[in-house]
């Protein structure tokens, strides 16, 4: 997803996979946040062919992250998807790779004590959009709170991890932000953890373990990305 719209990141078998993401079915799914599925008779085909074959059923399953969406994912079939098979569906997708970064600035206190609150938020604007340019397409980048930041990034392994952690480490050490002649460096400590490779009971527990790690970032020095071990 980019800021304010879905964007088709990957597809296999899809006839428009540009026309996908603004399909009612996706959505629909994507704003409600439930599965949704359409059971078509043998004899009826679709207009506009959203798939290269002749679909039985289509199934349209949402991403999310605390209840706040960050993607769908649509799957047809020649044959029609029983409840056994739903559950299987659900169960295989909350196994997908799923990296999470958590991270905030670096003695954020002494910035809006030393400079006001207004320079303060033009810290975290410049941060958040230095951090956006350069996640990859279908990442997410949310503020948690605070002076926190929480990224979502889909499919990333331990090593996508800690590309994209160090990515956006080193795009926010050089900037500056100017007031009234002052320079306004900041860094920012991240905290970043992979799932299945480590272990985690949901996703809550996920971020509760980025938080962990990204606190250990400080305690280590700050300036920099701690993993969760596996």
């Amino acid at each position: 997803m980019r800021v304010g719209e879905l964007v088709t990141v990957a597809s296999s078998g899809i006839a428009e996979p540009d026309s996908l993401a603004n399909s009612e079915l996706v959505q629909r799914s994507y704003r409600t946040l439930d599965m949704v599925k359409v059971d078509l008779p043998s004899d009826i085909r679709l207009d506009g062919g959203l798939v290269q074959f002749r679909p039985r059923t289509i199934v349209a399953l949402p991403l999310h992250t605390r209840l706040v969406p960050i993607g769908v994912v649509v799957l047809a079939s020649t044959a029609p998807i029983d409840d056994r098979q739903d559950l299987l569906i659900q169960q295989l997708l909350s196994n997908f790779a799923l990296g999470v970064v958590l991270f905030d600035i670096d003695h954020f206190k002494s910035v809006n004590d030393t400079y006001g609150h207004q320079v303060g938020d033009d810290v975290l604007k410049s941060i958040a959009q230095n951090v956006k340019d350069v996640l990859r397409e279908g990442d997410t980048l949310m503020r948690y709170g605070g002076e926190e930041f929480l990224v979502v990034l889909p499919g990333a392994g331990d090593a996508d991890l800690r590309t994209l952690g160090e990515r956006m480490r080193r795009i926010v050490e050089p900037s500056v932000i100017f007031d009234s002649g002052a320079e306004v460096r900041v860094t920012i400590s991240l905290g970043g953890i992979s799932f299945p490779s480590t272990d985690a009971a949901n996703l809550d527990d996920l971020i509760r373990k980025a938080d962990a790690a990204m606190y250990n970032a400080k305690k280590t020095g700050r300036n920099r990305l701690t993993l969760v071990d596996a």
